[in-house]
């Protein structure tokens, strides 16, 4: 509302202190009552779309946030490694801070990579392959006792046993 009010100051000036501007303005508005009415209905049309698409768009990140704590649970920051012997070292080093300090709740490592997948087809049916899947390695067991509450933890369903993997669209 305030950037409104800023964003007019200078138009309210000039027809305040230009009364030639503000007649000129006032009788072509007068004078051409069509052409008056479409430049406000598009500017109407115009604010109604912006605000369409903010609304949609915060809608949509709110949907994914609250997805994502209701499925991962109790995260409050995520630390990435850019390969292998970075991240040994990284979960190394915090799982030794988390027993060392009573402000950590938990430590978990996962591995995400992003790979191509295929399936062998069984007999009579025809391999299927993703060219970009991301692929999560987590201990389960692991996630399932995250953060001190099990109920929190977020996971839906059956988790797979050691072994095994969630496979999910």
């Amino acid at each position: 509302m305030i950037l409104v009010v800023l964003a007019s100051l200078p138009f309210l000036f000039l027809a305040a202190r230009r009364p030639v501007l503000r007649r000129l303005a006032l009788r072509n508005a007068a004078r051409r009552p069509r052409e008056t009415a479409l430049v406000i209905l598009g500017s109407l049309l115009g604010t109604a779309i912006i605000t369409g698409s903010l609304v949609v768009g915060d809608t949509l990140d709110a949907s994914f946030s609250r997805g994502a704590i209701t499925r991962l649970g109790p995260i409050d920051e995520l630390i990435t490694a850019s390969d292998t012997a970075e991240r040994d070292e990284l979960a190394a080093s915090l799982q030794a801070l988390d027993t060392e300090s009573d402000l950590i709740d938990g430590v978990l490592s996962l591995d995400v990579v992003t790979a191509a997948v295929s399936s062998t087809g069984a007999a009579g049916t025809t391999a299927r392959a993703e060219p970009s899947a991301t692929v999560i390695e987590v201990d389960f067991g692991a996630a399932r006792s995250f953060g001190g509450d099990p109920a929190a933890t977020g996971i839906e369903g059956d988790t797979p046993a050691p072994g095994q993997a969630a496979v999910g669209e």
